[in-house]
């Protein structure tokens, strides 16, 4: 065998080897890019995660706790209500349930004092 074939051959296993060599480059790269993908979706779920336990040590459950309170012989009712931490009161001014029965019957019943009207308070 001469010079010039051992040459020619040397040359053809460095052109596999470098063919290889990238091949192998590439796969790792997207290897790489599928762990990143990976990485971040576990840090996203992490992130959610950590807010809802935050939540519910913040005593931000889904929960609603509401009362009302309707005065006797009054068109005032009392509403309260607490929702995700967050109160509020309500002072509001109700119509007759039953305008029939009303003082001055049912023509003097319809009037300001049966008009619902809605003071909030936030607290």
């Amino acid at each position: 065998m001469g010079d010039a074939q051992k040459n020619w051959g040397i040359s053809l296993l460095l052109v596999d080897i470098e063919a290889a060599l990238m091949e192998e480059r590439a796969r790792a790269a997207v290897l790489q890019r599928s762990t990143v993908a990976v990485i971040g979706r576990l840090q996203e779920q992490m992130e959610e995660l950590a807010m809802k336990a935050q939540s519910v040590r913040d005593g931000n459950s889904p929960f609603v706790l509401s009362t009302s309170y309707r005065i006797p012989n009054t068109p005032l009712q009392f509403v309260s209500r607490y929702e995700q931490g967050r109160a509020n009161i309500e002072l509001t001014l109700t119509p007759d349930k039953d305008p029939t029965k009303s003082e001055g019957g049912f023509a003097e019943s319809i009037g300001p004092a049966n008009i619902g009207v809605s003071f909030d308070v936030g607290v």
